[in-house]
């Protein structure tokens, strides 16, 4: 980090800003020469540094003049952060008093000059005293340089512009994965052989870095798309095993959510339960062998619940754990073949060549992958850096480095050499990567909020620093030192992982300067370490290294912490991350933290936040997410004049704002704001000033809006970075009570909070007008009307909407005409007479109708609009609570394209002509569905050949459905809460030839369960898989309408 390091102390040594905070000092020990010599050693140093940078890894006596170097550095660097800091204490603190003219020139004194009488002179005295020392120190240290040989190199910017180009190294098809054919139609083969365990385990063991995880990540995704096993799950385990948090991750893999029991025998226990009778796969990713005989045995017990030909897979560097988890199959990952690596290599390095445009670079190509030997990591690695050699020269040089000979055994050659082939401030970023623990998914917007909180990515010279920390990450991915990439819907990257070879080569570049303490560690860390990840805030380490330290991220706070000391002895801290720690109060000592960055409070038991806390002039992100007892900010937050980032999800208690929100003019990211004029807080005017405002916003308490015109003060329409917009009325007393007068106030209120066009997410909720008065924006993606209780009529031309995916009404008691508002198109009251050539909803995947009281639906209506396309790409519909509706549109219900039907509580549904769509996949079925209570029977011969599951739940009924023992490819029945079910699974299914795989699953079905007991289900032959689970409320089959 050292070459960045000099270039952002230098960059910080020749602001205006300093200059005039040095013509105070220079008073008390002629200061400004100090300063002067200081740019000017540092500027001879810097050039020195990438030369250095690659010496001192075999030389001794260059490291040691390179770690001196940094830790100046690091001291120069805190004492101009300080500088800076004074100066943003002393407008703050005149600005609030300062209205006037002639206050306004008080403050420009304050700037210019920090240390007036209002501060100490001792303050005067330390600052110019430790600027003095490390001159001095500087000039020790750099009477080294003519022994230690280093060439200069030639100067470069210290950010440059990124090339503008296409992820393409890192973000490739999963499936293209080279030379592994044979294991993989070995593993397939595995999966589908018949085991003599009930729960049998395969080991895939192989070096780091030769593709273990990516080969069984492969066949894991094909396994989910052919819903053989299920559920299936996916855990990375490494070091140090926690048997507990194993458990819990598992079962979180298994059902989705979080188990809410603790201790281990709990957990194990219901763990046993979640795959009891399940045939499920289960991927522990990356075990070692240390205390393996411990932890296994226990775990494994737990799973032997499970169905006959569950299977595990173990992904391990170590034949030793293949051995003691008795595998049933172990897969050994030998080197690629030669034809294989070039097949990669070209892949990637030629990617953005034509193919006449590399001919001549094909054959030093091959030489350099033959230096690889084998190792896919090693290919991507080196092929991602080859992308940006232009000449033979440059592949050349790659060739014949010293670096391939020279390098120890556990650090790959391709690693090291596309390291130096980084600017400096990508090798910051890349090694601040080693503090995060190994197997972290790693979110890139937090990433980069931890870069720019060090910063890494610059002072704002024009560009969003969000942006630049944006391009880091993309140009780290791009080059191979990411991987696991999650991606949101519009196919952006928003989380990755390291590959731990990749982490381990981050921690030998930073073994001085980061550290991650694993639980149960007993060694300690290096002392001049700057970044450090803990189990809990009584690690030794922290009081070994507290006073450099920047980072502190810890899991726990432990009860006999002192965390009022803690503040005041992590003077030069950056970064404290106490997510989830417990942390029931935060001292008023905070704002010790002179030069905190970046604050995660998010899972904490807080109840409220010190003003004190205001006092952090520097702080750029505040994270209070699931803070669920969260009820207060500090009435000053508007002081906290630099922060970017306010993230506040899931904190139901904070019902308040104090005023000042508007003097928050930095903010980029604010998701969630309550207006609370009415009770002396902020109005909704002060989000006007928020210009920078992006990403998602929930606005609550819009019941306090006046008028349409106050409404307009919060500037949405002018906030186009905004993806995501949450409007909720709720707190006026309830939709169907509100008066006439108040409706209508609060439809002008609506209007006047008209968002931008490039709105993506729109939702609207507790809204009590009758009428929607809004232009839908043309780029949305997601729309949601809920509990608008009032509302009659849509807007108009929401079919027009291109690219709308998602559409959900719910509780939308007075809507009787659904379909006509759906459909209808502006300027033209009649759909049915709109031109045939048009095509409405042209995107829409999900559709979700809830609570639609008056919903009616006239079969001869659905007829005449049967003529144009609607809805050509729906994937998914969800009818619930429509107790009117007799027949489902047409054109939703028969969609050639629908894979997932789900009706609730829709008893006067009657006769549909044909009655499913013909290519469902899963169909629910909940409460009283009328007709199709009684009846499925396929119409003209259809089989319905894709229908694989079935759910029906707490109904009535006493027989299954006439026709579903038609389904010729049932897979999965699961019958919930029906009371009075009773049938012969032999009789009712003995048609079926998917009879030996047909799994039928019953929870609280009493008759069910007294027949399947009386009959003895598990021990007849040709018979469906049958598993009978606890009784649990499955009433919920829906959505609840609580409001």
């Amino acid at each position: 980090m050292a070459e960045a390091l000099v270039s952002a102390v230098l960059e910080h040594l020749v602001t205006p800003a300093i200059e005039q905070v040095t013509e105070e000092v220079r008073l008390v020990r002629s200061v400004g020469n100090e300063i002067k010599s200081l740019v000017e050693e540092l500027g001879k140093i810097k050039s020195l540094l990438e030369d250095a940078e690659k010496k001192q890894i075999h030389d001794k006596s260059v490291k040691a003049w390179f770690e001196e170097l940094k830790g100046i550095a690091y001291d120069v660097d805190d004492v101009l952060d300080e500088w800076h800091t004074r100066i943003l204490q002393q407008i703050a603190t005149s600005d609030d008093s300062s209205t006037s003219k002639q206050n306004k020139k008080k403050v420009f004194a304050c700037f210019s000059s920090p240390f007036n009488r209002s501060q100490p002179v001792l303050v005067r005295y330390r600052i110019a005293h430790r600027i003095k020392d490390l001159r001095q120190q500087l000039d020790t240290n750099a009477k080294i340089i003519p022994g230690l040989q280093l060439i200069a190199s030639q100067p470069s910017h210290h950010h440059e512009d990124l090339p503008s180009r296409q992820i393409i190294s890192s973000f490739v098809d999963p499936s293209k994965i080279y030379g592994r054919d044979h294991e993989k139609a070995e593993i397939m083969s595995w999966l589908r052989s018949q085991q003599e365990a009930k729960v049998s385990v395969m080991s895939v063991v192989g070096t780091p870095g030769f593709g273990k995880t990516a080969l069984v990540q492969l066949v894991f995704h094909q396994e989910n798309d052919k819903n053989t096993f299920d559920p299936t799950m996916w855990v990375s385990v490494s070091e140090p095993v926690d048997l507990q948090r194993l458990a819990k991750e598992i079962i979180e893999s298994a059902t989705g959510k979080k188990p809410e029991v603790d201790g281990l025998e709990a957990l194990l226990r219901h763990l046993s339960d979640t795959v009891k009778g399940k045939m499920f796969m289960l991927i522990l990713d990356d075990v070692w062998p240390k205390y393996l005989e411990h932890w296994w045995e226990q775990l494994k017990s737990s799973l032997d619940s499970g169905a006959q030909g569950s299977k595990i897979i173990i992904t391990t560097r170590y034949q030793k754990v293949a051995d003691v988890v008795e595998s049933s199959c172990i897969i050994l990952l030998r080197e690629l073949q030669d034809e294989d690596c070039r097949s990669l290599f070209k892949r990637i390095a030629f990617s953005r060549r034509s193919a006449n445009n590399h001919h001549n670079l094909e054959g030093i190509g091959e030489e350099i992958v033959k230096k690889c030997k084998g190792v896919p990591l090693a290919i991507k690695t080196i092929a991602s850096l080859m992308q940006d050699k232009q000449t033979i020269h440059e592949w050349e040089s790659v060739r014949d480095s010293d670096v391939w000979e020279h390098v120890g055994e556990k650090l790959l050659p391709s690693l090291l050499l596309s390291y130096h082939a980084f600017p400096s401030y990508l090798k910051q970023c890349f090694m601040y990567c080693a503090v995060i623990p190994k197997d972290t998914l790693m979110k890139k917007d937090t990433l980069v909020k931890l870069w720019m909180a060090q910063g890494f990515l610059g002072s704002n010279g024009g560009k969003e620093l969000e942006t630049v920390g944006g391009a880091y990450f993309d140009e780290l991915a791009m080059r191979s030192f990411f991987q696991d990439f999650e991606k949101d819907g519009d196919g952006s990257v928003v989380s990755c992982k390291i590959h731990d070879l990749v982490h381990d080569f981050a921690q030998s570049l930073t073994i001085t300067e980061c550290c991650v303490i694993q639980m149960n560690d007993k060694e300690t860390c290096n002392s001049k370490v700057r970044h450090l990840t803990a189990p809990d805030t009584e690690n030794p380490s922290i009081s070994k290294v507290q006073k450099n330290l920047r980072t502190l991220i810890t899991l726990s706070l432990s009860d006999s912490t002192d965390v009022c000391k803690l503040f005041r002895q992590l003077t030069c801290l950056r970064t404290l991350d106490l997510n989830g720690s417990k942390l029931e109060e935060l001292p008023k000592e905070v704002e010790l933290l002179l030069h905190l960055r970046y604050l995660d409070l998010s899972e904490t038991n807080l109840t409220e936040l010190p003003e004190s806390l205001c006092k952090l002039y520097n702080l750029q992100t505040l994270k209070l997410d699931y803070c669920l007892d969260l009820c207060k900010l500090p009435n000053g937050i508007g002081e906290l004049s630099n922060l970017r980032h306010f993230d506040m999800e899931m904190t139901i208690e904070l019902k308040y704002f104090p005023k000042g929100i508007e003097r928050l003019s930095c903010l980029r990211t604010l998701n969630k704001f309550v207006v609370s004029g009415a009770t002396g807080g902020c109005r909704i005017g002060e989000l006007g000033n928020l210009i920078h405002l992006g990403g998602d916003l929930r606005i609550e308490g819009l019941w306090q809006v006046e008028n349409m015109i106050e409404a307009q003060q919060a500037g949405l329409q002018e906030k186009k970075n905004l993806d995501s917009l949450i409007l909720n009325f709720e707190g006026g007393g309830g939709g169907e009570f509100t008066s006439a007068d108040d409706r209508e106030k609060m439809e002008g209120v609506l209007k006047g909070l008209q968002p931008h066009n490039n709105l993506k997410k729109l939702e609207i909720y507790e809204y009590p007008g009758l009428t929607v008065n809004l232009e839908i924006c043309i780029h949305l993606r997601h729309l949601n009307f809920s509990y608008c209780r009032n509302i009659t009529s849509l807007p108009a031309d929401l079919g027009k909407l291109q690219f709308l995916e998602y559409l959900e009404i719910r509780s939308v008691y007075e809507m009787k005409d659904v379909s006509f508002q759906l459909l209808k198109i502006s300027g033209n009251g009649d759909s049915s007479s709109s031109s045939s050539s048009l095509e409405l909803f042209p995107k829409l995947q999900f559709l979700k109708l809830s609570y639609l009281r008056k919903w009616e639906e006239e079969e001869e209506e659905n007829e005449r609009i049967d003529r144009f396309s609607i809805m050509p790409c729906l994937l998914e519909l969800k009818i619930d609570f429509c107790p009117k509706l007799k027949v489902v549109p047409h054109y939703m219900m028969f969609s050639q394209t629908l894979r997932k039907l789900s009706i609730y509580n829709c008893p006067r549904l009657s006769g549909m002509k044909p009655c499913l769509p013909p290519l469902l996949e899963e169909l629910s079925l909940w409460r009283d569905v009328g007709v199709l209570s009684s009846s499925l029977f396929p119409i003209n011969n259809n089989s319905y050949p894709n229908l694989k599951s079935v759910i029906i739940g707490s109904s009535e009924i006493s027989s299954l459905p006439q026709g579903l023992n038609q389904f010729t490819s049932l897979q999965k029945l699961r019958l919930s809460s029906c009371e009075y079910l009773d049938f012969k699974p032999e009789e009712e299914f003995r048609h079926l030839h998917t009879l030996p795989t047909l799994t039928i699953t019953i929870e609280h079905c009493p008759l069910l369960k007294e027949r399947s007991s009386r009959d003895d289900w598990a021990n007849l032959s040709n018979f469906p898989k049958i598993i009978i689970e606890p009784a649990y409320d499955y009433d919920s089959g829906s959505d609840s309408d609580s409001k």
